[in-house]
């Protein structure tokens, strides 16, 4: 049994430390699940959110809502132990680690992808027709499932004939070879850098269009083609939002975790483990600002909370309307 456990005393404040850190896993691990939940019900009964920018959302929720189960759950775990004494299992710090790389490596990668579908629907909006469509981003979304669980699997099948050998913490640093870590974080800094120049763009064609906008509505109040580019600007507002929810709650984490592998210190541990909180807040803070930027979101989701289904659009006479709108849509902008 002791070959399989590690056990090591911590500092009193380590200790105050940790079980705070276990408290908020702990109340994260349900209000992360719950709003997820419902963004993601919302948006499959809502037949009006059946897009592409709103499909990528909905991955985004649903690999926000795993991370509130599985990575919060053993997180809550690990930090509430008795006296300062962590007792880490290796198989569920393997696991964990696993799901975190790809849970994590999952959101980023779709806020990548709303970059993109929104700089070519903002910025070329033509090509957004022909280009961007549900099948290929679904194509899209399961090349990134895929390549995330690829990227987790390789020090599972490398590292196994190692998971007897005594951890010191269950952190990235104890648990994968340096390399390994420095080669995560690489893939990590090189979508920050992309998704920066995406939500760059984005925003400076936002800024630009919306007084254009707001002054073409005060002419013609009524004009559908500017309403539904008046649509297509408050999504590119969403995906800057969510990007830099993003960066400010994951930001800490990114630049302490790789630390931690080389530096050696009590205190950027507890930096990283406190980081790893602030990280996993962004899981609970996406569904606020999914509802709070999109009404249509906003009241699905809030009738799942009632637990009201009965007032959603159904029968095809919802699915004409809203294929009819979309066609219309696509005549308009390839006459402007």
């Amino acid at each position: 049994m002791a070959s399989n456990l590690t056990i090591y005393t911590t500092a009193p404040w380590q200790v105050i430390v940790n079980q705070a850190i276990g408290v908020s896993f702990i109340l994260a691990s349900p209000l992360i699940c719950v709003g997820n939940f419902a963004s993601i019900v919302g948006i499959i009964q809502e037949y009006r959110l059946h897009t592409t920018t709103m499909g990528l959302i909905l991955n985004m929720a649903f690999a926000d809502f795993l991370t509130g189960i599985f990575v919060c759950g053993y997180e809550a775990f690990v930090y509430l132990k008795d006296e300062g004494l962590l007792l880490h299992y290796k198989w569920y710090c393997h696991w964990v680690n696993f799901l975190a790389i790809i849970f994590i490596g999952q959101s980023l990668f779709t806020n990548l992808l709303l970059s993109v579908e929104r700089y070519i629907a903002i910025c070329h909006p033509f090509k957004h027709l022909i280009w961007v469509t549900k099948n290929r981003l679904l194509i899209c979304v399961l090349c990134g499932w895929f390549y995330c669980i690829s990227m987790a699997l390789v020090p599972l099948v490398t590292e196994r004939n190692r998971w007897d050998k005594i951890l010191v913490a269950c952190t990235p640093k104890h648990v994968y070879p340096k390399m390994f870590v420095m080669f995560i974080y690489v893939h990590i800094v090189a979508v920050v850098i992309s998704n920066f120049y995406f939500q760059i763009r984005v925003a400076q064609q936002v800024f630009k269009q919306h007084k254009r906008i707001s002054e073409m509505l005060q002419i013609h109040p009524a004009n559908a083609k500017v309403l539904d580019r008046k649509a297509e600007i408050k999504k590119g507002k969403l995906t800057v939002i969510l990007f830099l929810a993003f960066m400010i709650c994951w930001g800490p984490y990114i630049v302490a975790s790789p630390l931690n592998v080389y530096v050696n210190s009590e205190l950027l541990l507890a930096v990283r483990d406190t980081s790893f909180v602030l990280g996993t807040f962004n899981s609970f803070s996406n569904f606020f600002i999914y509802t709070w930027k999109n009404k249509e979101l906003r009241h699905s989701a809030f009738r799942v909370f009632k637990c009201d289904f009965g007032s959603r659009q159904h029968g095809a006479s919802s699915s004409t309307a809203t294929n009819s709108s979309q066609h219309s849509h696509r005549l308009d902008t390839i006459h402007a």
